[in-house]
């Protein structure tokens, strides 16, 4: 599973650095779901294992990378996740998230209410 993730960083990053914006988006929202049911603990193996392959990584990954590589890596093992990027009003900067079946799964709950959801992948 790390190195699963830490080739997902690889490809994402390569993506941005290049800023083949088109491709990063459409390998995120093309990804598929595997058809296996998630194991209970998916959530957090993942985590673990995009923490440890972060942690090998030969550079700091902005928060777009890291989400996508875990997003998909969740679609891998099953579960149906999907990247929401959005900005709070005031002051505007960007943020990202993880959701599974319309819930928050990396942050804190309270995130969706905060700002203005731009889009789902």
């Amino acid at each position: 599973m790390i190195i699963r993730a830490y080739a997902l960083l690889m490809v994402f990053d390569f993506y941005l650095t290049r800023r083949h914006f088109e491709s990063f988006i459409e390998k995120l929202r093309t990804y598929p779901v595997s058809e296996r049911k998630p194991e209970a603990d998916v959530l957090s193996r993942v985590y673990e294992a995009v923490a440890m392959a972060r942690i090998w990584y030969w550079k700091k990954l902005p928060s777009f990378v890291v989400t996508a590589a875990t997003v998909c890596l969740l679609r891998h093992y099953g579960e149906p996740a999907e990247m929401v990027i959005g900005a709070p009003q005031r002051p505007f900067e960007q943020h990202v998230w993880i959701e599974v079946g319309g819930s928050v799964v990396n942050e804190r709950r309270y995130v969706r209410g905060k700002g203005l959801s731009i889009a789902r992948l």
